[in-house]
């Protein structure tokens, strides 16, 4: 499939195509495309890789790549935010 051919298929092919991409609800996006001319497989495409790369609210691997290695220097106290204390 070239870049282009997105844009020739039909509301049935389109569903097919998100489905096989992963999209919850293929069929909204692709009649959302087909009826309202919203080109949505671009935009679910940017979404899903852009999703992707968004931190997991749980890993906190990333903390000790920014840790500097001296803990009174700044940021050196950097750590996960403590859990919240109902009022």
């Amino acid at each position: 499939m070239n870049a282009g051919t997105w844009k020739s298929m039909d509301e049935q092919q389109l569903t097919e195509l998100f489905r096989k991409l992963g999209a919850q609800e293929p069929e909204s996006w692709a009649h959302s495309q087909i009826a309202e001319g919203v080109p949505q497989l671009p935009r679910y495409l940017f979404l899903r890789q852009a999703w992707r790369k968004v931190v997991d609210p749980d890993d906190t691997s990333w903390m000790s790549k920014l840790r500097p290695s001296d803990p009174e220097a700044a940021g050196g106290d950097l750590g996960p935010a403590p859990a919240a204390v109902p009022p």
